[in-house]
C-alpha cells in the first residue's frame, strides 16, 4: 500500500465537536485518534460521507479557548470498538483554521508527542 499522507501522525488524547457545515446543531463530540499538521483521524458513531464539509471545536487540555477549524472528510470506514459497539473512523482534511489556532494545536500536539518520548 503507497502512504499518501505529507504528514506524521501523532497520537492525540482530546475530544471534539462537529456539526456539518451551516447548520448550528451538534452532530457529535468524539475522540480524536491522532493528528497531523493537514489532517486528522477521529471516531464517530455513523459514517460521513467524503467530502462533507465539517465545522469542529476541540479543547485542549490546559487551554481556556476551544479550536475551531473546518475540515473535509477525506475517507470515512467502519471499525468494530472495544466495547462490540461499531464506530466509525473518520479522516479529516483540514480546510479552514486560524494560524493563531493552528500554532496552537500543533504546540500540543507536538507537546504530547515529547512528553511521550521522554516517558518510554
Amino acid at each position: 500500500m503507497i502512504e499518501r499522507r505529507k504528514f506524521l501522525r501523532f497520537p492525540v488524547h482530546v475530544f471534539m465537536r462537529y456539526r456539518y457545515y451551516h447548520t448550528i446543531e451538534t452532530e457529535g463530540i468524539s475522540p480524536v485518534e491522532d493528528m497531523s499538521r493537514g489532517g486528522m483521524r477521529f471516531l464517530a458513531f455513523r459514517g460521513l460521507d467524503k467530502g462533507t464539509l465539517l465545522d469542529m471545536m476541540l479543547d485542549l487540555p490546559g487551554c481556556t479557548r476551544p479550536v475551531y477549524l473546518r475540515g473535509e472528510v477525506a475517507w470515512a470506514q467502519q471499525e468494530e470498538a472495544e466495547h462490540k459497539a461499531c464506530r466509525f473512523a473518520v479522516g479529516i482534511k483540514f480546510f479552514k483554521i486560524d494560524n493563531f489556532d493552528k500554532a496552537r494545536l500543533l504546540d500540543y500536539v507536538y507537546g504530547e508527542w515529547l512528553r511521550g518520548s521522554v516517558l518510554q
